[in-house]
């Protein structure tokens, strides 16, 4: 993971973040330039300590980098800090980017367990449970592919699924270790699993440009046999969708949020 706070030079930061880049995403010098409108020799030069970008470059620079709004702020700062000559403000510049470097470091090293990961990213939980299928662990790209997730995404759930020891990679494919987990009963961290993935059915349909898609909330009063009779009639759905989950067909991905609670 890319650490942007521990830099005390933004020459130094925004050279180290194209490194990084450059391994995932195969940024290069050049294209970073071509894209920002400086010169492949004058970025060459920033990059190396021997130049400084105005404010414009930089922001156009930081944004191509894929920098967060507050490491873009941290950036400014660093570079408001090298330039001054006026000794007062670079003192008061100095202790600014010591005290957003140390706020935001210090919220980095709070520890949190491979299973904390888990359960507060839905999306690890669907990763992990559509990897049972054959087609999806044979041909894990699909996954990515049906999600929308990043490089960046993907290299982080699998991660997160292999340090728990949930699955195992060999070459292109993947295998199921252990099936998905399901958090202790009314802990935090089932509390916290069910809000994420609430917040992720939100994102999908903002994101969501064909509003026919089948959406449908309900409110209805009935007694607690009416209650368990729907949660009966909703397993039974559940376990023909996972049934023919199994099958070798190229079926469509769908996403089935329920939410039966008694208000």
């Amino acid at each position: 993971m890319f650490r942007c706070f521990k830099y005390n030079s933004y020459r130094i930061l925004l050279n180290e973040r194209l490194a990084y880049l450059r391994k995932t995403q195969k940024v290069s010098v050049t294209s970073l330039a071509s894209s920002c409108r400086i010169t492949r020799t004058y970025l060459s030069q920033v990059l190396n300590s021997k130049k400084h970008l105005h404010e414009d470059q930089l922001y156009r620079v930081c944004t191509e980098l894929q920098l967060t709004k507050k490491e873009i702020d941290y950036a400014f700062v660093l570079r408001e800090w090298e330039v001054t000559t006026v000794p007062r403000r670079k003192k008061i510049l100095r202790e600014k980017k010591r005290q957003m470097s140390q706020k935001e470091e210090e919220f980095k090293d709070i520890p949190i367990s491979i299973s904390d990961r888990y359960f507060s990213d839905p999306d690890c939980v669907v990763v992990h449970g559509l990897l049972q299928i054959k087609r999806f662990a044979d041909h894990p790209h699909l996954i990515r592919e049906a999600l929308s997730l990043s490089h960046d995404r993907w290299k982080y759930i699998v991660e997160v699924l292999e340090n728990l020891g949930a699955i195992c990679r060999k070459n292109k494919t993947i295998t199921v270790v252990i099936p998905p987990l399901t958090p202790p009963q009314n802990s935090p961290k089932e509390q916290c699993y069910h809000i994420a993935a609430r917040m992720r059915v939100a994102m999908a349909k903002l994101r969501q440009t064909n509003i026919d898609d089948f959406m449908y909330n309900w409110w209805f009063a009935a007694g607690p046999d009416t209650g368990a009779r729907l949660q009966v009639e909703i397993l039974k759905i559940i376990r023909e969708i996972h049934e023919e989950a199994q099958s070798e067909e190229k079926n469509g991905l769908y996403q089935l949020s329920l939410d039966l609670f008694q208000c």
